[in-house]
């Protein structure tokens, strides 16, 4: 595995390669800069488990879906991988959402507290409010524990009515 100081390289490699991915490049180019990033995240991955939280693991299934594509350039390959992402973030906020509705600690605003108290993820000030307020923490998050779980339904609603962002 990497170790250090040769993740640096690894690491160094990887945001080099993220860094072309818009830019315009031949097709071949362009599949071995998302090849480059998917493999440089797979070493990562074995190497530790830091940062493999459902955001990074969503990011590399988007590196993953697109290097597929790039592989196989046809005219569905578009569209099937957007259906693709798009199913596969339906799935990940419905069961996030199931999940925080049946979590004791996600309805009596403790780990939305804990959340919000993250230098990664929080603020300080937002924190000291809930921290203050234990009845405005516990309903703040029961909306998010009930939002998560139902914002996949706004793709089936009719298109005028769906207000969703």
């Amino acid at each position: 595995m990497a170790a250090y100081p040769a993740v640096l390289w690894l690491l160094t490699t990887r945001a080099a390669a993220a860094a072309l991915l818009p830019a315009p490049l031949p097709a071949r180019a362009h599949a071995a800069a998302l090849a480059v990033v998917v493999g440089t995240g797979a070493v990562m991955s074995l190497r530790g488990t830091y940062g493999g939280e459902s955001a990074d693991q969503m990011l590399e299934l988007v590196f993953c879906a697109l290097l597929l594509a790039a592989l196989r350039p046809t005219p569905a390959a578009p569209r099937l991988v957007l259906w693709f992402l798009a199913l596969n973030a339906c799935l990940a906020y419905a069961t996030s959402g199931i999940y925080k509705v049946t979590s004791g600690a996600w309805r009596d605003g403790t780990n939305l507290t804990g959340v919000l108290s993250t230098r990664c993820h929080g603020d300080r000030r937002v924190a000291a409010w809930l921290t203050a307020h234990p009845v405005g923490a516990k309903w703040l998050s029961r909306g998010v524990a009930r939002g998560r779980p139902s914002s996949p339904w706004c793709w089936w609603r009719p298109r005028s009515g769906c207000r969703c962002s």
